[in-house]
């Protein structure tokens, strides 16, 4: 009978230990960020941000859905692509099901993979780019509603960094006829105080 409670208590004993364990692996999770992480721009420039998935050294990535939210008076969207790591769109490999941009602030990312192998895929890769056009202003970039899938459909959970975005306004650089006049101008300017000061010696 001691023998039967001392048995049971080592093994609640273990079930203990091992329970943490299985519940910190099961909620380890991904790191989803953009890069570059901070950025400073002119108004006009084209602004790429990639935006980057890592830390799948023990799982893999098959599906995702995400919101990324910014100022669209001081970005205005230009585009988007999605990486070929969940595979070849051009050949069927995956699916794209992005909303894309919603004319206020709002780009929806969204991808489906029909790949049954992902043995090829890396544990940090591009998920996806965008593109914008500075106007003017600072802004965040920031991540929303995301839901990733890994090959057996069970979720993945991200950790996320935002980014941000400083716009300064466009400075004109003097066309070179501006700066031949200013430079005639000086010029005439020499001369003139030259020809006072020689009448004044006289």
């Amino acid at each position: 009978m001691k023998k039967q409670k001392k048995m049971m208590s080592c093994i609640q004993m273990l079930i203990m230990m091992v329970m943490p364990v299985f519940f910190c692996s099961q909620v380890l999770a991904v790191n989803l960020s953009f890069s570059p992480s901070e950025a400073s721009f002119k108004t006009g420039d084209f602004i790429n941000m990639d935006i980057i998935i890592s830390g799948l050294e023990n799982d893999d990535l098959a599906s995702f859905d995400l919101n990324v939210n910014y100022d669209h008076t001081v970005l205005t969207f230009a585009d988007y692509s999605l990486g070929n790591e969940l595979g070849d769109l051009a050949n069927f490999d995956a699916d794209d099901w992005s909303l894309g941009d919603d004319g206020n602030g709002t780009i929806n990312l969204s991808e489906l993979s029909w790949l049954w192998d992902f043995s090829f895929q890396s544990d940090s890769f591009v998920l996806a780019s965008i593109s914008f056009l500075a106007n003017s202003g600072n802004t965040s970039l920031q991540f929303s509603d995301v839901i990733f899938g890994n090959e057996l459909g069970n979720p993945l959970y991200a950790d996320m960094e935002n980014a941000s975005i400083s716009v300064s306004g466009f400075e004109p650089v003097p066309e070179p006829c501006t700066i031949i006049l200013l430079g005639i101008g000086l010029t005439g300017m020499a001369a003139f105080s030259k020809k006072s000061r020689v009448r004044r010696c006289l």
